[in-house]
């Protein structure tokens, strides 16, 4: 009778464990199933670098619609404005970016931490490319 119990003991276990390793164990890793929410206003600073004019340095806002693991959106910076279409993926965000009026387009990607998004992309006006890099800050 001992070894028909141990026997059940081993087997309620083995499926208590698999049962937990088939629903991840937890934590969203980036990547993960547990991806992030970025609907809102967002505000911050990047670094911008020219291919012929030098870099600069201007403050951003962000306001994500966030539909599923998509992203669409508006920003605005120093003389520009444009439109932002995108994904999110786990703690990962990415999308292109477009102005009609600055003539400009480039694409970014970034990663959401601790009420954040550190990000950087490239992309070019009608007469350079840039690249950039720069900071979100949830609003």
């Amino acid at each position: 009778m001992k070894s028909l119990r141990a026997i059940l003991c081993l087997l309620a276990s083995v499926i208590l464990i698999a049962g937990i390793i088939s629903c991840g164990g937890g934590g969203g890793g980036s990547g993960g199933g547990n991806t992030i929410n970025v609907s809102g206003s967002w505000a911050g600073y990047y670094t911008i670098n020219y291919s012929n004019s030098g870099a600069d340095q201007t403050y951003i806002i962000i306001t994500f619609t966030q539909n599923g693991s998509s992203i669409s959106g508006t920003y605005s910076n120093e003389g520009c404005t444009g439109t932002i279409a995108g994904s999110v993926s786990g703690n990962n965000v990415s999308f292109d970016h477009a102005s009609i009026i600055c003539n400009d387009s480039g694409s970014a990607t970034g990663t959401y931490s601790s009420g954040q998004i550190n990000f950087n992309g490239s992309g070019t006006t009608s007469s350079e490319n840039y690249t950039y890099y720069g900071i979100l800050y949830k609003q």
